[in-house]
């Protein structure tokens, strides 16, 4: 036992995989059904930058393993969430539309423009403490 190592995270990215928190979400999971789990809208970052789309925290809402922005910052994150828009974006916002969810601004996710988009989980990393 003493030989043993542990992870300190699991990435998840494969698109078939079987793989699902015990909430449920799993890769391709939407924005909204997300927001369903947590009982509220999280608090996402905008898109096509380094860290597009990832949900930051889970805006006191039910999934504490988001994390919660404390006054040190974000605290008690062990699950990482990252989304991506459809290849239908263009169908659902116009481009004005889409550049207000752009960049590494974040933002509530009831955002009427990112609820129309409802992107969906492409990443999801747990964290091992």
């Amino acid at each position: 036992e003493k030989t043993r190592s542990y992870p300190s995270q699991v990435r998840i990215r494969e698109p078939l995989s079987a793989w699902r928190t015990i909430e449920g979400i799993k890769i391709g999971s939407s924005l909204n059904e997300i927001e369903k789990i947590n009982g509220g809208p999280v608090n996402i970052s905008g898109f096509e930058w380094d860290y597009s789309g990832t949900i930051v925290d889970g805006a006191k809402g039910k999934l504490n393993s988001l994390g919660t922005d404390g006054a040190g910052g974000i605290t008690g994150k062990t699950l990482l969430l990252r989304l991506d828009p459809p290849s239908t974006r263009s169908k659902s916002v116009s481009d004005d539309e889409y550049t207000k969810v752009l960049g590494a601004q974040v933002r509530r996710a009831d955002n009427p423009v990112m609820q129309k988009i409802n992107p969906r989980v492409y990443e999801v990393i747990v964290f091992f403490p």
